[in-house]
């Protein structure tokens, strides 16, 4: 029997189905700078960490009769308002289509709209993260000790992130510039046999185990259009010659000081729903979810920009 699209969409699998496709299609290396805290409210507070605000650790020992201890925000905090976004995918009716057909139908428009919503988000974390990081510029030519210079920022981020976990994001060309760079694949040597030293090839994994830590890394393939619509297409590596150091916590909270993080409401990373066309031809699956991109400790946002030469 012929189904009506806005009964299958109301169905608890299919927004099930539309809250796993939008957890599904965060961009990884989105995930890994600005990562998600679920929030209760659309609207709150979170903590800003500078110069004025540092790591409070409270004393916790409750006394009996006594007062516990109360964690709050203060006016200098920040606000995190996770803003609505929307996206409508209209379907053309078609006589005689089945459930099957229309739960199908709702679960392509939520991949659809998830993939789109990712895009997104990722590049506002990338410009946002840029944006806000102290930038310094490094030539690595053969004297330079790219090991060196990233460890200085390490420590630097690691100060500023109150000793939380460090990760550094590679763009595509200061990744090459790295891994190629003598002092880095010296440090790659595997074996010493009859046949000589073997040399390994840097990967993104084990590029951490040569610096301060042992810090997550990562390497950005994100690529934009940079000219605009109308003109001939010019495509372009997001992070290039970038490489950004940052404080990130695993699970991060409205009050660590991981240097960026994404708010979403618990529980509605997107939400399914349909209406009809105003000519009635057809019906529109629309897609909402709510979220809010946010910099709380600056201090811990650092970018070198590298050259070879």
């Amino acid at each position: 029997m012929p189904v009506d699209i806005s009964t299958v969409s109301s169905n608890p699998t299919l927004r099930e189905y539309a809250q796993g496709a939008a957890r599904q299609a965060i961009d990884p290396v989105a995930e890994f700078v600005s990562p998600t805290v679920e929030v209760s409210s659309s609207l709150g507070k979170f903590k800003i960490y500078d110069e004025k605000n540092r790591l409070y650790i409270p004393n916790t020992l409750f006394t009996p009769g006594g007062k516990a201890t109360v964690l709050q925000f203060e006016k200098s905090d920040g606000n995190y308002n996770c803003d609505h976004h929307a996206i409508d995918i209209p379907t053309d009716d078609i006589e005689e289509m089945e459930e099957a057909d229309l739960v199908a139908t709702v679960q392509e428009n939520s991949d659809d709209a998830a993939d789109i919503a990712a895009l997104a988000h990722a590049k506002q974390v990338i410009d946002m993260a840029y944006a806000n990081a102290a930038n310094t510029a490094k030539t690595w030519n053969t004297s330079a000790d790219p090991i060196a210079d990233l460890n200085a920022q390490i420590k630097a981020v690691l100060k500023a992130g109150r000793g939380i976990g460090v990760r550094v994001l590679f763009g595509v060309d200061a990744w090459e510039i790295f891994m190629n760079h003598s002092k880095v694949a010296g440090k790659f040597i595997v074996g010493n046999g009859k046949s000589g030293a073997a040399y390994a090839i840097p990967n993104h994994e084990s590029a951490g185990s040569l610096l301060l830590g042992n810090p997550e890394t990562h390497c950005s393939f994100m690529v934009h259009d940079a000219n605009p619509q109308g003109q001939d297409p010019d495509i372009q590596f997001i992070s290039g010659s970038k490489i950004l150091i940052f404080a990130a916590k695993a699970r991060p909270t409205r009050r660590d000081p991981s240097a960026m993080k994404t708010f979403r409401l618990r529980g509605r990373w997107m939400k399914p729903g349909t209406y009809r066309r105003e000519d009635d031809r057809g019906t529109v699956t629309k897609m909402d979810w709510s979220e809010d991109t946010q910099v709380g400790n600056a201090a811990a946002l650092k970018t070198l920009t590298i050259s070879a030469s």
